[in-house]
């Protein structure tokens, strides 16, 4: 059985490298927190096809973590699991979204590059990769969710909140770039 204590303790075993503003060092991070996690929900394919337009629903049934943290939060009315669910699901996903922008990163490219973002971007506000996650997640969640279509709602969320992200770490890859050719040039 997943309780919130249990999504709670995932969720502040893996935030760990993310309070920071520069390189996220994956390789300190153990995703068995997670594994348990996904093998300990059973989750009814059945209910969940029927939940979600099939389109969500093809998208989500190979992707085991995200299909069990979506189940989860879909099959609850506490708003702190869902809470911890999308939490959970995208401090993961930051990760390897930061591996992909950075496969190699260089703090001091990172550095230049954060104090070239426009003050209102949200690394730069932040100051924490964990601080953008956190923001991201309660900002969706500050509107209550749609009771007459609340799967289709809930996902909306989970995917809006993984795009954010997203577009958060691709500007400021596109800095991180530009710095690191400008250095090379001189």
């Amino acid at each position: 059985m997943v309780t919130l204590e249990r999504l709670r303790s995932c969720h502040h075993k893996l935030a760990t490298p993310l309070f920071t503003k520069y390189c996220i060092y994956t390789s300190r991070v153990s995703l068995s927190c997670l594994e348990e996690l996904v093998l300990d929900v059973d989750i009814d394919e059945n209910w969940l096809q029927s939940c979600l337009d099939t389109r969500f629903y093809n998208y989500i049934k190979s992707r085991d973590a995200l299909k069990a943290l979506f189940y989860v939060a879909s099959t609850t009315t506490n708003k702190e699991v869902v809470k911890e669910c999308l939490m959970v699901y995208n401090i993961v996903l930051y990760f390897f979204l930061f591996y992909k922008y950075f496969p190699k990163c260089d703090p001091t490219y990172l550095d230049i590059a954060y104090r070239s973002l426009r003050r209102d971007a949200l690394l730069r506000r932040f100051d924490s990769h964990y601080l953008v996650v956190k923001y991201v997640v309660e900002s969706t969640l500050s509107t209550p969710l749609t009771k007459t279509d609340y799967c289709n709602d809930l996902y909306k969320r989970f995917v809006y909140v993984k795009n954010t992200l997203n577009q958060s770490l691709k500007v400021l890859a596109k800095a991180y770039y530009r710095v690191r050719e400008r250095e090379h040039i001189s």
